[in-house]
């Protein structure tokens, strides 16, 4: 009896142990919720999951996901990818890599210029973002006769939006001299889809803004950057999944992997499929804006295939990553080292 009695309190002892553990290892993801990403070219690489999903949530303020990328509520997170990145390796987010979503639609904006004119110390220049950007440290690589550092501080545009969407407010005020208040500006660096709705929106005249008029050239970034340095990106949007959640679900997370490897594929060379999912998630222009930062209209201009010389040449001004390219960590810090 005595003897029973210790074996079933051993048992209990060891059931209680084995229950115990399997719950500190289901419980280390505390979050609820699955997907954040900023509106904007990002959603076009998981259109279909923006479209479907009501999981997953957009914002015009990019500021949330970096806050999000802080603490462990979410399971995947979209955002820069060379800010997350050293983000995590300085401890402070609990996020891993996954892949590389966007991979350059930056352009820059000749404003009363002729072909072959380039940026100079003396013109004034519009941009966005900040100095610890990417894309305003590519500029400055590319450009760097033409940056005005102050008191030996940065100052690579001589006016710098927050985001692209206070530049787009603002540059919808240029008038047809192409001053913005007191600055005749002379080059705007902008990205897509932003520069697309500029130059195709109208006031309440029903006539284009001077903007589309005053725009007379058009340098693609990464195309110039590529001749230059021999790149065939510029890193921007990330996919990352929490640590935690990824460790108690690897299966879970490879096979999600795998469905946005088909929206990229899809989003860069059969855009009719993403155009109907985004319709499918409402056809009307603002509730898609809203979600999406763009229209499924936009969508079609700008990833558009043509046939030259019997090939087919797809557009893909959204700067969507092809998934065989499969960019690492390493990709990207050899870019970062390219920029310094």
């Amino acid at each position: 009896m005595k003897t029973y009695t210790k074996l079933s309190i051993f048992s209990l002892i060891l059931l209680s142990l084995s229950v115990s553990c399997g719950n500190n290892k289901t419980n280390k993801f505390k979050g609820n919720k699955f997907l954040l990403s900023p509106v904007g070219a990002p959603t076009l690489a998981i259109y279909d999951e923006v479209s479907k999903n009501k999981e997953v949530e957009t914002t015009s303020e990019t500021t949330e996901v970096s806050s999000a990328l802080l603490v462990n509520n979410y399971k995947y997170l979209v955002f820069d990818s060379t800010t997350a990145l050293k983000m995590i390796n300085n401890k402070k987010s609990n996020y891993k890599f996954l892949k590389l979503l966007t991979g350059g639609n930056f352009h820059l904006i000749g404003i009363n210029k002729k072909e072959g004119d380039l940026p100079k110390k003396d013109d004034f220049i519009l941009g966005f973002g900040n100095e610890n950007n990417v894309p305003v440290q590519a500029f400055r690589k590319l450009y760097s006769e033409a940056v005005n550092d102050e008191n030996n501080e940065k100052k690579t545009f001589d006016l710098t939006c927050s985001n692209i969407t206070e530049l787009s407010t603002l540059l919808k005020a240029m008038n047809s001299e192409g001053k913005i208040g007191e600055n005749k500006i002379d080059w705007v660096f902008i990205a897509q889809p932003a520069l697309f709705s500029l130059l195709n929106t109208k006031d309440e005249s029903n006539n284009y803004l001077p903007f589309k008029t005053l725009a007379t050239v058009d340098i693609n970034v990464k195309d110039a950057f590529k001749a230059k340095f021999n790149t065939n990106y510029i890193p921007q949007a990330g996919l990352f999944v929490n640590q935690d959640f990824y460790n108690e679900n690897e299966e879970e997370v490879t096979n999600f992997s795998k469905n946005i490897d088909t929206y990229l594929n899809n989003a860069i060379y059969d855009v009719s499929k993403v155009v109907d999912s985004i319709n499918s998630f409402s056809q009307n222009a603002n509730e898609q804006k809203a979600r999406f930062g763009y229209t499924s209209n936009i969508v079609k201009a700008l990833q558009s295939k043509k046939n030259v010389d019997n090939k087919d040449v797809y557009s893909n001004q959204f700067g969507i990553v092809d998934p065989s390219d499969n960019y690492s960590i390493n990709d990207l810090t050899e870019f970062l080292n390219i920029i310094k």
